[in-house]
């Protein structure tokens, strides 16, 4: 049997396909290569398009090569198979999965990674983790539109971010599957039994405050053997069976070294630069990276650490300002409150308020600890972090206390654990994190003593050199200054503010370090800015040692 196909047929389907991908009608006719209005009169029925520009779209679409005649034939009009017609223009399974209104850029990897998990390893519980404004809800709805079809029974998205009592949750759960709850049974076991026979994804989002929940869908993975749930979280869900992926920030280009020239073409092809530039031009249609402003976007979107969320919330400002400088502007209070989006819940339209999220769900003493980590510029390692941020009257359970802490904030995504110049563990809090932190822990009370506290233990590290356990190969001092370079610069201007004869102290160890792993110009600047500071000249140790250690550079200098 054949049937003759219609362009109505294709600019339905087409519509209906794009849609389902969460594509625009501008992001489909750029990826096929053709005018947005050309696009808006085939999914009218308007024009009939080339068999080229049928492959365009297919291969935008991500359509099966097996199935492009067939879709020619229908955008052409022509007689088809019906078996091939029919399985283009099958109904999609059921589903809820809200339409996305712009491209998600960036992820093509990690859709395929999730989904592979999902699907072809057969992992029935995945979670999404990862920082706040990372895109872990995005990356969700993304893989379960891309694997709606390997589910008879659809996929359905479960918003949990207004749900704060556990005992809610199979009640959000039933809602969205459009399930009526009736009769004496709970809740638990009447939406059990709807799901015992279903083959069916569940997409559960923000799942950190309800975390308590977990068992409840350990429960139904057990009892319904068809069904299978993709969460996101800022925290695992820590049941058996669950598989963690973590969802890292977008791509960002290394920094420049001085004197290089920085291309637009060469920063577009991080997606962290091209979601900066799409989003810039959504609200200032002339806008582009070029080569006059792609070092500056770069650095803002290193200076965001590559996270969606934040590149989404500055890249709506340059409205008001010039990449350039919104980089000046990038710290603190403007960077936590910049407000960009009204299509999002309360607690993403800032910075502050996605991070707020997290912290208010850690208990007092983890918010305590979070807030003193920081302090640190540049990272942090257990040993640093226990001199700085451990109780001072309980040495004796300092050491675990900080230890099961940092885990806590690492399960949390709040810290992350790297590793160091030297191969040695660190730990890091992303900057926009970070940024939040120290608001908070300038309204604490405890930033003067923190601060001191910094400045003193850096100084002790580098006088008591020679008693640490670095390898012996390197210069002792060379190796832990490369690794603590910015907090020693954070403990220099405290000092510089705060305490001179510390400062003298610490310019007279970076002073030694420069000479003999950078330019002794750098060294004779840092002591000639520490000698112009009010009080220099009095006579005492540290002012002589900072002296002589300026003749000596100053001989190197010359020879």
């Amino acid at each position: 049997m054949t049937t003759v196909a219609t362009t109505d047929d294709f600019g339905q389907w087409l519509k209906r396909r794009r849609k389902a991908l969460g594509l625009t009608q501008k992001a489909l006719a750029q990826g096929a290569g053709c005018a947005e209005v050309t696009l808006r009169k085939i999914e009218s029925g308007d024009l009939q398009p080339s068999a080229q520009l049928v492959a365009s779209l297919a291969q935008a679409l991500d359509i099966d090569d097996a199935d492009l005649p067939a879709l020619i034939a229908m955008a052409r009009g022509l007689e088809d198979d019906f078996t091939a017609k029919a399985r283009l223009l099958r109904p999609q399974r059921p589903n809820n999965l809200p339409a996305q209104l712009t491209p998600l850029i960036g992820r093509s990897r990690d859709i395929t990674a999730v989904r592979r998990r999902l699907i072809n390893d057969g992992a029935r519980l995945v979670t999404l983790v990862g920082p706040p404004g990372v895109g872990k809800t995005r990356l969700a709805l993304a893989v379960a539109r891309d694997a709606l079809e390997q589910f008879d029974d659809g996929a359905f998205f479960v918003r949990l971010a207004p749900v704060s009592d556990p005992d809610q949750v199979a009640g959000a759960i039933a809602q969205a599957l459009g399930l009526q709850m009736s009769g004496p049974n709970p809740p638990e076991l009447q939406l059990r039994a709807y799901l015992e026979e279903k083959h069916l994804l569940l997409v559960l989002d923000n799942f950190e405050q309800i975390v308590a929940a977990a068992p409840l869908v350990d429960d139904l993975l057990r009892r319904c053997p068809w069904l299978h749930v993709l969460v996101t979280s800022r925290q695992p869900l820590r049941v058996r069976g669950e598989r963690q992926v973590t969802v890292q920030p977008l791509t960002l280009p290394a920094s420049a070294p001085a004197g290089s020239v920085t291309t637009a073409e060469d920063m577009l092809r991080y997606p962290s630069v091209e979601l900066f530039a799409d989003r810039a031009e959504a609200v200032l249609p002339d806008f582009a990276v070029d080569d006059g402003n792609a070092a500056a976007v770069a650095e803002l979107c290193r200076r965001l650490d590559g996270l969606p969320l934040a590149i989404e919330l500055v890249a709506a400002r340059v409205k008001l300002l010039p990449p350039a400088e919104l980089l000046q502007r990038l710290h603190g209070p403007w960077l936590l409150s910049t407000d960009g989006l009204r299509d999002v819940s309360a607690r993403q339209k800032t910075l502050r308020g996605a991070i707020g999220w997290s912290y208010d769900l850690l208990s007092p003493d983890e918010q305590t600890l979070f807030r003193r980590l920081s302090v640190f510029a540049g990272g942090f390692t257990l040993q640093t972090a226990e001199m700085v941020c451990g109780e001072e009257n309980d040495e004796k359970n300092q050491t675990a206390t900080v230890l099961d802490g940092i885990a806590l904030l690492m399960e949390r995504n709040l810290v992350q654990r790297e590793t160091g110049v030297y191969g040695e563990t660190r730990y890091a809090i992303l900057e926009t994190v970070r940024e939040f932190g120290l608001e908070r822990l300038a309204g604490s009370g405890e930033e003067d003593a923190l601060r001191a506290r910094h400045a003193s233990s850096f100084l002790q590290l580098v006088e008591n050199i020679d008693r640490m356990n670095l390898n012996p190969v390197q210069s002792k001092q060379i190796r832990l200054i490369d690794d603590e370079i910015y907090n020693m610069r954070a403990a220099l201007a405290w000092s510089a503010q705060r305490n001179e004869q510390m400062l003298f102290l610490l310019v007279v160890n970076l002073a030694s370090w420069y000479s003999t792993a950078g330019p002794y110009s750098e060294a004779i600047r840092l002591i000639d800015e520490a000698l112009t500071l009010a009080g220099a000249s009095d006579p005492t140790v540290p002012w002589a040692r900072v002296l002589c250690i300026k003749q000596v550079s100053l001989c190197y200098m010359v020879v």
